[in-house]
């Protein structure tokens, strides 16, 4: 994957659906055609630097984060540190601000038909130098059959060396693929479906949005600094 950019084989751009923010139904088809939505610029940037700068503070304060970045691997799930930043960060007024944001809603509102229920799986990632996610579908990890639109976001400017996230289009059609894994945090797909997956350099405001059995990873981080990243998750209408 060293040296991969958007003229690799196996890779193309996002397709940009900014266009379409205007007509829910015809929003709403592109995402039940292609598996996600690209939305470049869809938050404002100062909502992520407020989380971003909290989510650093927290680290730091912790000792998992110095001015060089990360001051030991990337922390797995079941971490005490990571589980005391999900603790800082879930309730905090930046994170809520994010999961609330009105552009957001609005697309997850044409997407679900309706008010979503909300905090169905928010998080922070962070993700230190050599580390990447294996494609895998969400589907996996989520129990029963709701329909869940996930939100992924960057708190920080993301290029392809940072490892953004990747998604492989329509691979929601296949419905769900086998996963394995020596853990459940490593699990993902076996064998991965061929395809050209989408990415791009990505910035903060922009807004990934994907299903539960769309194929999507987290690309290599090859900087010294860590990718910082959240994602929120959103239920169908209560009823």
């Amino acid at each position: 994957m060293d040296g991969m950019g958007l003229s690799s084989p196996g890779f193309h751009p996002f397709v940009d659906s900014t266009a379409l923010l205007g007509a829910p139904a015809r929003l709403a088809a592109r995402y039940d055609s292609d598996g996600y939505l690209f939305l470049p610029g869809l938050i404002q940037p100062a909502r992520t630097a407020a989380l971003c700068s909290l989510v650093r503070a927290t680290l730091t304060e912790l000792g998992c984060l110095d001015e060089q970045g990360l001051t030991r691997p990337t922390p797995d799930y079941d971490d005490p540190d990571y589980i005391q930043l999900q603790r800082v960060v879930y309730p905090s007024p930046p994170m809520d601000a994010l999961r609330r944001h009105p552009a957001l809603q609005a697309v997850v509102r044409a997407l679900l038909g309706g008010e979503p229920t909300m905090g169905r799986g928010d998080i922070v990632r962070v993700r230190g130098t050599g580390a990447r996610t294996r494609p895998h579908q969400d589907r996996h990890y989520f129990d029963g059959d709701s329909p869940l639109v996930a939100a992924w976001m960057p708190l920080e400017r993301c290029p392809l060396e940072r490892g953004p996230l990747a998604i492989l289009p329509r691979s929601h059609r296949a419905g769900l693929l086998p996963h394995s894994g020596l853990r459940r945090s490593e699990e993902g797909v076996d064998p991965v479906p061929e395809g050209s997956w989408a990415t791009a350099d990505l910035e903060p405001g922009d807004v990934v949005l994907f299903g539960v059995y769309t194929l999507h990873q987290g690309l290599p981080t090859r900087t010294r600094d860590c990718r910082l990243s959240a994602d929120f998750r959103f239920g169908p209408p209560a009823p």
